[in-house]
């Protein structure tokens, strides 16, 4: 039977921050922590130990963490549970793992409370299994023993039948026992049937935000899936249900009864439900988790936006001495027509730049979801080399946008886009640092099936090819597979947190693409990014500026509480013929609206006054 005090800890990892972290965010719990820096060390405290739990990582030296796995050929026996660490573990690893019987998986980088919950809950599952398993042998036991009792000595068959009612009841209660533990488990555990749920636990209730049970039971489970995932859910649960092969721990978005959406971490495996084929679905909510992994690349969005800071403040400077200039020498020489529209005209030259450059800025740095829009990417990329240019130090040459095909059409997030490829410029620049050049390029190219396999999510077809490359050191062959991997740096701590190429990996995922990476010491490093070519172009006209002032009639209404820009706004519309009616806040603007008998046409409002 399972020691309950057994607290020990084996920590399987070749990242000192990472066992670092694991046993800082679990001392506090009371364990005892063993660690090992390969599968193979693993093996030799294992020899000697005897933990109640291994955290495991899969890439690692020596022995990695999946031939581990392999040579102690987890059962359910074995008085440890395992958790295996992922980075950017591939669906076949993750299956691997499962097919060898490891279902519970830990993202990297993982937050501390999810830490501390999974080891609890898989030591908890554990104990009870342990426990279940011990009454579960003595009472086969007690059976074959009765049962040879009956052939031996040809008891009383009613005396048999008693003692074997006993034993039976106590299997019963037994799997009374398994049952309140699945009750009372931390996950969201359901069965489906038949296309119907036909069991669900209590923290299966709460996910989905029902009453009781009786809300959830008899429900089709695609009810609870987005309409756009159907098809690809009922593909998974034939398969699971016809090969009897589960489907791995993934993150999917659900619904909750309410409509709300949910994000899950979920795993599947098919099972005998009342002597029929089901399907049993493990779930856990990583909605906050979500949360916590956006606050992070936000994160690191501002820590690039710190190392571009440098360069826009002396490129608004300059753009500001501009402005002032002219319109100095304008207030100077105001009896000359000719020369004051000239002036005029070089200061609205250099507002347009500015209220470029602060877009720019605020595109990049803005918080929000990935909003996908179908972009020229030859066009967008050059706009971010000119900015970059004006970032980067003096002695990094960025060759500008090379393609076969000047429309280059992508639908991509273009904050995303923006972030992957200032950080891969980024990096190049931290490579040479004695200067060198970064040249940026594209193809279009056709990915097979045959391409995609490793890849979530990427289906066959044209894609387009960006090609990043510098002239810096290049990556040394015993960590090229590990650069994109959430913590790994080869920086100085004070040079980089190790997330940026993690973010790349993120973000060319949710584009449905892929990043893969050339590098050859001394000579530099080429990263390809994978991106689907969009099906739909965008036209695009030069429109004759002047064509497009007209002159109108009609009243609006202007609130703004900046005097100078109420001015400006005032003075245009005036020209143009129509009626101005001003108010400098929303209270003032809702009297006007309400005690004046006249009808206004159009209101211009500022939204932060």
């Amino acid at each position: 039977m399972n020691d309950n005090k057994n607290k020990t800890i084996l920590i399987i990892d070749d990242e000192e921050i990472v066992r670092l972290s694991i046993t800082d965010s679990l001392k506090e719990d009371g364990y005892n922590f063993i660690e090992a820096v390969n599968g193979q060390e693993g093996l030799d405290a294992l020899e000697k130990d005897s933990p109640v739990l291994i955290i495991v990582d899969l890439r690692m030296p020596v022995i990695s963490g999946l031939e581990f796995l392999e040579k102690i050929q987890p059962k359910a026996s074995d008085p440890y549970s395992i958790i295996v660490l992922t980075g950017h573990g591939t669906e076949a690893d993750m299956q691997a793992c499962f097919d060898i019987g490891v279902t519970a998986f830990l993202n990297k980088p993982f937050n501390v409370l999810n830490l501390r919950g999974l080891v609890k809950q898989n030591i908890a599952l554990k104990t009870y299994q342990t426990e279940i398993e011990y009454h579960r042998y003595h009472l086969q036991e007690i059976i074959n023993h009765q049962i040879r009792d009956i052939e031996e000595k040809n008891t009383d068959l009613n005396d048999a039948n008693e003692k074997l009612s006993y034993n039976l009841n106590l299997l019963a209660e037994s799997e009374t026992r398994y049952r309140m533990l699945v009750e009372s488990a931390p996950v969201a555990i359901v069965i489906h049937q038949d296309q119907k749920l036909v069991y669900v636990n209590k923290e299966a209730i709460r996910l989905f935000k029902a009453e009781n049970e009786q809300d959830l039971l008899g429900k089709n489970p695609l009810d609870f899936v987005h309409p756009d995932f159907h098809a690809i859910v009922t593909k998974r649960n034939e398969k699971t249900l016809q090969t009897g092969t589960g489907v791995p721990l993934h993150r999917e978005q659900m619904l909750d009864l309410r409509g709300n959406t949910i994000e899950i971490d979920i795993c599947s495996i098919p099972i005998s439900y009342n002597n029929k084929p089901a399907v049993q679905v493990i779930g856990i909510d990583s909605t906050d988790r979500v949360k916590l992994e956006e606050q992070l690349r936000q994160s690191h969005k501002m820590e690039a936006v710190g190392q571009l800071a440098g360069g826009i403040a002396h490129d608004f400077n300059n753009i500001l001495t501009g402005i002032m200039g002219y319109a100095e020498i304008g207030k100077m020489i105001a009896d000359d027509p000719n020369s004051v529209k000239s002036h005029f005209e070089s200061i609205s030259s250099k507002s347009d730049e500015a209220a470029q450059l602060v877009k720019q800025l605020m595109v990049f740095s803005r918080k929000q979801k990935v909003i996908i829009e179908t972009v020229n990417l030859h066009v967008l990329i050059q706009e971010l080399i000119d900015f970059m240019r004006k970032s980067l130090r003096d002695n990094i040459e960025i060759e500008g946008f090379n393609s076969h095909d000047n429309a280059c059409f992508a639908d991509v997030d273009v904050v995303a886009l923006r972030q992957i490829l200032s950080n891969l410029m980024l990096n190049a620049q931290h490579a040479m640092p004695d200067g060198g050049k970064i040249t940026i390029s594209g193809d279009i190219i056709n990915i097979s099936k045959k391409d995609c396999e490793g890849y979530k999510e990427v289906s066959p077809g044209e894609f387009i090819k960006l090609s990043i490359s510098d002239t810096g050191s290049g990556i040394p062959d015993e960590i090229i597979n590990r650069i994109f991997d959430p913590f790994f740096t080869t920086k100085e701590v004070s040079e980089g947190t190790g997330l940026g190429l993690s973010m790349v990996y993120s973000l060319m995922e949710k584009h449905h693409g892929y990043v893969t990476v050339e590098s050859s010491l001394d000579e530099g490093t080429t990263f390809y990014l994978h991106f689907p070519k969009s099906k739909s172009r965008i036209e695009t006209a030069e429109m004759d500026r002047e064509n497009l002032i007209h002159t109108g009639k009609g009243t609006v209404l202007i609130v703004e509480d900046d005097l100078d820009i109420l001015t400006i706004l005032k003075a245009l519309l005036d020209m143009l013929g129509y009626e101005i009616k001003v108010a400098n806040n929303g209270k003032e603007a809702l009297n006007i609206l309400k005690n004046n008998d006249f009808t206004v046409d159009l209101v211009i409002s500022d939204v932060v006054m």
